[in-house]
């Protein structure tokens, strides 16, 4: 059986439908305006991701072929709004962290996009495909990318702990039980310690998981350092020295 390809036009019509609807949404009713960029990751596996990942390859289950109209509405985005491809060793996501890591006070950001992925970074988002505007915090910034470091990112082939799944990690990161459990309330704690709790309940995961497997657990570090850094959305430029 063999399918007939919809003509460019439409797909070139529907992504101008999908960036103006984009756009009225995210639009600063006071000015009247949206200042925004477009990022799109270079087409090639040029990433810094495919080189560290040692457990299993970057993205190697991505067995489908690009969709027919793939570049044409790729150099529609460039040249018709301008969208940039991010630096060949970095992705759009990571485009996307620093730039919404690095502007000044006073301006604040909408992070646009359908991938889970994003909510990983905090602040404020919009999803076109279910049309939800919504907010992430710090703490659920982190949240979100520790229960991919323990249940993994089946999209990008990142494996996480084998017999975690997306339930069990968040049971596992669940601060708010261990809070009420310690007699704590959330308003005197600081950020940086649910943060700093969470990472240990990774960590220690890690530890358990691989414990036996060599004497002093560099193979859990190993993992937890491949896994970290397969996840984590770059915030700076100079945290890809740290990879």
């Amino acid at each position: 059986m063999t399918y007939k390809a919809e003509p460019v036009e439409n797909a070139l019509h529907i992504e101008k439908h999908i960036i103006t609807k984009i756009m009225e949404e995210c639009m600063d009713e006071e000015e009247g305006r949206v200042l925004h960029t477009i990022y799109l990751t270079n087409d090639k596996p040029t990433c810094f991701r495919y080189q560290i990942a040692k457990t299993q390859g970057y993205k190697e289950n991505r067995k489908d072929p690009r969709p027919i109209h793939f570049r044409a509405v790729r150099e529609y985005l460039i040249k018709q709004w301008g969208a940039e491809v991010a630096d060949p060793l970095l992705e759009a996501d990571d485009a996307v962290g620093i730039l919404a890591s690095s502007l000044p006070p006073g301006i604040t950001p909408i992070i646009v996009g359908i991938d889970k992925d994003l909510d990983t970074i905090k602040g404020l988002h919009y999803n076109f495909v279910t049309d939800q505007h919504y907010a992430v915090s710090e703490v659920e910034s982190y949240k979100n990318f520790f229960t991919q470091m323990l249940a993994g990112d089946g999209n990008d082939n990142v494996p996480g702990i084998k017999g975690i799944g997306a339930i069990t990690a968040e049971k596992m990161l669940d601060y708010e039980s261990w809070a009420n459990e310690n007699g704590i309330s959330l308003e005197d704690i600081d950020e940086g310690e649910l943060i700093s709790w969470m990472n240990d309940q990774v960590l220690d995961a890690y530890f358990n998981h691989f414990n036996g497997e060599d004497d002093y657990g560099e193979l859990a570090e190993e993992k937890f350092e491949e896994m970290f850094h397969l996840l984590w959305i770059l915030r700076s430029e100079d945290q890809l020295a740290d990879t």
